[in-house]
């Protein structure tokens, strides 16, 4: 398997797959999702908007290969838009899965000093206990 590609055509439109790594005349039918099927709702939004772009191109078939074109360099665009969206994402999670260690570890140490502090705060009770209990023996 290589590198996950993006499909460019039909309902499947912007989703990324792994795809057989051969050359075309040798390829396997091997096809592995990596993003979730659309929901019917995008799905049909797709149908429709490749059914209008092959409209407007039949249409139109002088300017089909600009739009054509200037269609792909903005998905491009978002390709790539959408990779450093994921890549922020993933500095996010490692940060705060670094700053939750770090939190952890200033709880654990608090509650030792808490701990700590409650135990001097009984040895000192004892000690004052002790010296009030001498000084009415006296």
């Amino acid at each position: 398997m290589a590198n996950p590609r993006t499909a460019w055509e039909g309902t499947d439109t912007a989703r990324r797959f792994l795809g057989c790594p051969l050359e075309e005349v040798d390829q396997c039918d091997t096809l592995i999702w990596v993003d979730q099927e659309w929901p019917p709702r995008v799905q049909k939004a797709f149908e429709k908007l490749w059914l209008a772009l092959d409209h407007a191109s039949t249409a139109n078939p002088t300017r089909r290969q600009y739009k054509w074109s200037s269609y792909i360099d903005r998905a491009k665009v978002e390709e790539d838009k959408m990779k450093l969206e994921f890549e922020m994402a993933a500095k996010i999670l490692t940060c705060e899965a670094t700053y939750k260690k770090k939190i952890t570890k200033l709880k654990k140490e608090a509650d030792h000093v808490k701990s700590w502090f409650m135990g001097s705060l009984v040895v000192i009770a004892i000690l004052m206990y002790k010296i009030l209990e001498y000084m009415y023996q006296c």
